[in-house]
């Protein structure tokens, strides 16, 4: 919010990547690369038109999800969840005072997709990490209010 003085995201306003990675999306054939698949996901609520999500669990699966706007998104496979969190030494890490750039390395890597709760459930045991899990099918509904 302090980048966009208080402002709504932007497409722009994404941690798109350089390269080609496991987390895009893809709006009007337009493909969109970005470091995290939370990006897409706030992408396609961004946007008006329909947008394909693709990520890549810690495990492997592709999980892909058809978005039109914040209100309808229809998920591959069905039972795909999404887990939110923060590094557990994230305080210790920034040494109180946190950057942004702390706060991308304390939370990215704790978002991620999986195909269902079991899945997540395997990655979370061993995450460094507080972590919560949604089912990927409200992300959505959860991108456009932070984007807002």
């Amino acid at each position: 919010r302090r980048l966009t003085d208080g402002g709504s995201i932007a497409v722009d306003d994404l941690c798109h990547a350089g390269e080609e990675t496991d987390h895009w999306g893809t709006v009007d054939g337009e493909r969109y690369h970005f470091r995290c698949f939370y990006d897409a996901v706030i992408l396609a609520a961004l946007e008006d038109r329909p947008a394909d999500i693709h990520t890549v669990s810690p495990a492997g699966t592709v999980v892909k999800a058809r978005a039109v706007g914040s209100d309808e998104l229809s998920v591959t496979p069905e039972g795909a969840v999404f887990s939110l969190g923060i590094a557990t030494d994230a305080h210790e890490q920034s040494g109180g005072n946190p950057t942004l750039q702390d706060g991308y390395a304390a939370i990215c890597p704790f978002v991620k997709a999986f195909p269902n709760r079991e899945a997540y459930d395997q990655w979370a045991t061993g995450a460094p990490a507080a972590t919560v899990v949604m089912p990927l099918a409200g992300a959505t509904a959860l991108a456009n209010a932070l984007a807002d």
